[in-house]
């Protein structure tokens, strides 16, 4: 039995998802949650000092899930090259598209996710700074752990949508005072905006409308954006977030 850590990361809190996996089944142990003022090493280690409390990290693989604007993400269009060389590009297109210092480092995904014609290749990229992950590399050190594994919170919900659904999809994601808007295609994030809302009461109990009607107006001009870019539209949405938001979301931003 693998014990799996999963553990995402935002400006204003941490969740931390424990689970045990066979090859048969999956079992949540636990899930904790808890408020983090700064993405320091410090507020971090303490943070993981709460939600971790008890588990041993020895064996586990700690996957991290981060909210980050310095997150990029977008489509690689390449002829078939060697491996190494398919690195270079990524990283090389990476630090010109975040405008950063040739001797900075990032950290680069990638994964093929269509073939194209006459021997093209796409290839969906995720990258960050490494700077902006040394904190969280330190804090878990702190605990003799390391992350098994790193991506976006987009690519994360990109990554976990259902099958059945278009090539082309938009998932809108709530969290507190933010909303993700993200062009997703053949399930990767490929363009993301991040958008701050009105505030809401916790559990639903605030109006709803103020948010609704911030969306109407976002939601067309992110479509126009994805257009110029010559992306397309998408052909279905995807809500989520906490319990009446998403729901009365749902039903608003698609009239």
């Amino acid at each position: 039995m693998q014990s799996h850590v999963v553990l995402e990361i935002e400006e204003e809190q941490l969740v931390a998802t424990i689970a045990s996996l066979t090859r048969r089944n999956a079992a949540i142990r636990s899930c904790r949650r808890v408020a983090i003022d700064k993405l320091g090493e410090e507020d971090l280690a303490k943070a993981f000092r709460t939600v971790l409390e008890g588990e041993n990290l020895a064996n586990a693989e700690i996957h991290v899930v981060l909210s980050d604007r310095r997150f990029q993400h977008f489509h690689l269009d390449l002829p078939r090259v060697p491996a190494r060389q398919l690195r270079e590009i990524v990283e090389r297109e990476a630090r010109r598209r975040g405008k950063l210092a040739a001797e900075e480092e990032v950290i680069c995904g990638h994964r093929l996710t269509r073939r194209l014609p006459q021997g093209m290749q796409r290839y969906a990229v995720v990258a960050l700074p490494t700077e902006a992950f040394r904190p969280i590399e330190r804090a878990l050190a702190r605990r003799n752990a390391k992350a098994t594994t790193l991506t976006s919170l987009p690519d994360a919900l990109a990554r976990a949508l259902p099958r059945g659904l278009p090539d082309r999809v938009l998932v809108l994601e709530i969290t507190g005072s933010k909303a993700h808007i993200a062009f997703c295609e053949d399930a990767a994030a490929v363009q993301v905006r991040r958008i701050l809302l009105p505030p809401v009461l916790a559990a639903g109990e605030g109006p709803l409308e103020p948010i609704v009607s911030h969306l109407a107006l976002e939601m067309p001009r992110t479509l126009d954006y994805l257009e110029s870019q010559k992306l397309g539209r998408p052909e279905a949405m995807v809500v989520g977030g906490p319990g009446e938001v998403a729901l009365g979301l749902g039903h608003g931003v698609g009239e």
